[in-house]
């Protein structure tokens, strides 16, 4: 099986950094940090192999939408998760029926909020590995 990249993606550098912290603690040990959707776009254009992006779902210059967009335009395959404080049902059912894999909410308790995001990013992870039997 080859190791699962994920890319984090946050205006937010203190989350970012927890969540790659918190990554690296449950065995994630390719996670990079973007602190721009333009950095992040350039290095998946060059990444091979399973790519998983972790994306707030407002990126400065940059909705969600837009994000996702370009993500799946780059790479079809790819799997994004949103981990957002935007507490907006419409946005977050958007963002799914445009092709997001799942749609997490940073709660108050931010750790409460990241046990939930990397409990769904194995389960995604394992599943792929199950159906396509790498």
């Amino acid at each position: 099986m080859k190791i699962p990249v994920i890319f984090i993606v946050d205006k937010n550098t203190i989350h970012s950094n927890l969540l790659r912290y918190q990554l690296m603690v449950n065995k994630f040990s390719n996670v990079q940090v973007f602190s721009s959707v333009e950095d992040c776009l350039y290095r998946l254009r060059r990444e091979e192999g399973p790519v998983y992006l972790v994306a707030d779902s407002v990126l400065g210059d940059f909705t969600g939408v837009e994000f996702l967009r370009m993500a799946k335009k780059i790479s079809p395959q790819v799997h994004v998760i949103f981990f957002s404080s935007t507490e907006d049902a419409d946005h977050a059912s958007e963002l799914i029926e445009g092709g997001a894999t799942d749609f997490i909410l940073k709660g108050t308790r931010i750790e409460h909020s990241m046990t939930e995001l990397i409990r769904n990013l194995q389960f995604i992870i394992n599943e792929k590995v199950r159906i396509s039997g790498e």
